[in-house]
């Protein structure tokens, strides 16, 4: 038999109410997809799954949660576009890495929670990481 708990939102603390308010945004959470419907064929990218991403002269590549996939320039640019995402940051030339994602930062570079390897920070995008996660 289960247990109906019942609370009285008149008497709880504010910690339990952003607790609460919290885990209902959670719940309710939606994901974001970008889409590029400009050709024959249609093409999205789910952001929350999405990693990071590399983006070289004649390619990009996404990196899933479960692996990863190149794109040919053109297809790639139509879906992220000029501007990075929001929750994403560059960490060097090529490198744009999900914020959600960030398990360590240590003086090696960071540490993704889906990846073993370390991706190096660039000195010039130190700063703007450390700011963006409130470390500095």
């Amino acid at each position: 038999m289960k247990e109906i708990i019942f609370y009285d939102t008149q008497n709880m603390s504010d910690l339990i109410m952003s607790l609460k308010v919290l885990i209902d945004r959670i719940i309710r959470c939606v994901d974001t997809y970008l889409v590029d419907n400009h050709s024959f064929s249609f093409r999205a990218i789910n952001l929350r799954l999405l990693t990071g991403y590399e983006k070289y002269k004649d390619h990009y590549t996404f990196n899933f949660i479960d692996g990863s996939v190149d794109y040919n320039y053109k297809n790639a640019k139509r879906l992220i576009g000029d501007k990075i995402p929001d929750g994403f940051i560059q960490i060097n030339k090529n490198e744009i890495i999900n914020v959600a994602y960030i398990k360590i930062i240590d003086e090696y570079g960071v540490w993704l929670a889906y990846n073993s390897r370390v991706k190096r920070i660039s000195d010039k995008y130190r700063n703007k990481l450390l700011e963006k996660l409130d470390l500095k």
